[in-house]
């Protein structure tokens, strides 16, 4: 589970922007 959230997140990164991707994980863990 951690090794595909990463990679969802790394590949988000990537179209994102680093801190807009972190921003919206973090949205969507805190519900």
């Amino acid at each position: 589970l951690e090794v595909s959230i990463g990679h969802a997140l790394t590949a988000d990164a990537l179209e994102m922007g680093y801190a807009n991707a972190v921003k919206a994980y973090l949205e969507v863990l805190a519900g």
